[in-house]
C-alpha cells in the first residue's frame, strides 16, 4: 500500500528479491534504508569541508595571532593555523552513523543486522554524536549533498520514533506511524484511476470541489465538499463518486456496520453533484468479503459496497462499472 500510494519509493533491486513476508514492518523499511543508503554511498560519501586549528611547521590558512601568543610564545618554529580542510568526518555523516546504530538496537531480523553492520564499517572513522530531532532544523543541503535528501528525511522519521515525546522510560522503543484513512484512501484512488482510465473515464481526486450551502443574508459559501474520487463524463460531467474508508465492517449485520455519518455524506454528494452511482469502498476483511448494494429510498442512486484486499499484487479486482 505504502509503495503504490508513493509514500515509500519503491524498493531497489537488492531487496526486491527477498521475500519481504518473512520479515517485520520494521525491518522491511530498515533493509529499505540500508538500499537507499548504501546507492548513495556507491556514488560517494558526503565530503564538507570542516574547520580545524593546529599547531603546524608551515602556515596553512590563517594564522591565529591570539592563539599563536597563547601556545607558541616560547615556539616560534610553530605556527597555529585554522584552516578548512574536506573531510568525511562532518555532521550530515555523523547523523546517519548515529541512526545506523540506533536501528541497530531495535531490530532483531538477521538481514537486517547484518545489513546495518556492514554499512556502519563505512562509517569507522567518522565521529558519533547522539542525535535528536533539532540537528534536522538546520541542517544545510548543497549541490554536492542534495541528493541525500531523501536518506535525511528517513533518518529523521527513525529519530522522532526513537525518541517519541509522550513516552517516558528506560528502554528504547520504535514507532511507525500512518494515518491508515489517508494511505488507504491515496492507494484506493491509484488503483480506480487505472481503472477509470482503461474505461475512458477521467478521474479527480478531491475535486472538483463544491459547496454544500450558502448563507442567505450575505451569499457566504459554507461547508466545502470534497469527494475522494469523482468520475466524469463527457463535458465533464460528474457521472460517480467514491469514498475510501479504513474502517472495520460486519457484512452480517443489516446496516453492515456503516457509519450513519457516511452514508449522510453519500447522499450529500448524490444531491449537490447530482449523480446515482455510488460506492464506499473499505479494505477486504474477515466479515466483509463480497460487495453489497444499497439503493436510497425513493430514489434511483445506488451505494456500492465494495472491500478491496490490500495483499493482492497488481490490479483490484473490481470494475468502476460495479459502481
Amino acid at each position: 500500500m505504502l509503495v503504490q500510494a508513493k509514500r515509500l519509493p519503491r524498493f531497489r533491486g537488492g531487496s526486491a528479491a527477498i521475500g519481504l513476508q518473512k520479515y517485520t514492518l520494521l525491518d522491511i523499511f530498515i533493509l529499505h534504508f540500508c538500499d537507499q543508503l548504501h546507492a548513495e554511498l556507491m556514488q560517494g560519501m558526503i565530503r564538507l569541508y570542516v574547520e580545524k586549528k593546529e599547531n603546524l611547521n608551515v602556515l596553512r590558512g590563517r594564522l591565529k595571532t591570539e592563539l599563536q601568543f597563547k601556545y607558541n610564545f616560547a615556539h616560534r618554529e610553530r605556527l597555529y593555523c585554522q584552516y578548512d580542510e574536506l573531510s568525511n568526518d562532518n555532521l550530515h555523516n555523523r547523523i546517519i552513523k548515529s541512526v545506523l546504530k540506533s536501528m541497530q538496537k531495535v531490530t532483531f531480523g538477521v538481514e537486517a543486522r547484518k545489513r546495518l553492520t556492514e554499512l556502519l564499517m563505512r562509517f569507522a572513522d567518522i565521529g558519533y554524536i547522539p542525535v535528536d530531532i533539532h540537528l534536522f532544523e538546520n541542517l544545510q543541503f548543497d549541490r554536492s549533498t542534495s541528493r541525500y535528501k531523501a536518506i535525511f528525511k528517513q533518518c529523521r522519521w527513525f529519530v522522532q520514533g526513537l525518541h517519541p515525546d509522550v513516552v517516558a522510560g528506560q528502554n528504547t522503543c520504535l514507532s511507525v506511524l500512518f494515518d491508515m484513512n489517508r494511505l488507504f484512501e491515496a492507494y484506493v484512488a491509484k488503483k480506480m484511476r487505472h481503472i477509470a482510465w482503461t474505461a475512458g473515464i477521467q478521474m479527480w481526486e478531491q475535486g472538483p470541489q463544491k459547496y454544500l450551502a450558502q448563507r442567505v443574508d450575505n451569499d457566504g459559501k459554507l461547508f466545502l465538499m470534497k469527494p475522494d474520487m469523482v468520475f466524469l463524463g463527457p463535458e465533464n460531467h460528474p457521472i460517480a463518486i467514491a469514498d475510501a474508508k479504513w474502517k472495520l465492517l460486519d457484512e452480517k449485520e443489516k446496516r453492515l456496520g456503516i457509519s450513519q455519518v457516511d452514508l449522510y455524506q453519500m447522499n450529500a454528494y448524490a444531491t449537490r453533484y447530482k449523480v446515482d452511482k455510488l460506492a464506499l469502498i473499505y479494505p477486504y476483511q474477515q466479515r466483509l468479503t463480497k460487495t453489497v448494494k444499497f439503493r436510497l429510498q425513493e430514489t434511483t442512486t445506488t451505494i456500492t459496497i465494495i472491500p478491496i484486499d490490500v495483499t493482492i499484487k497488481g490490479e483490484v479486482p473490481i470494475s468502476f462499472l460495479d459502481c
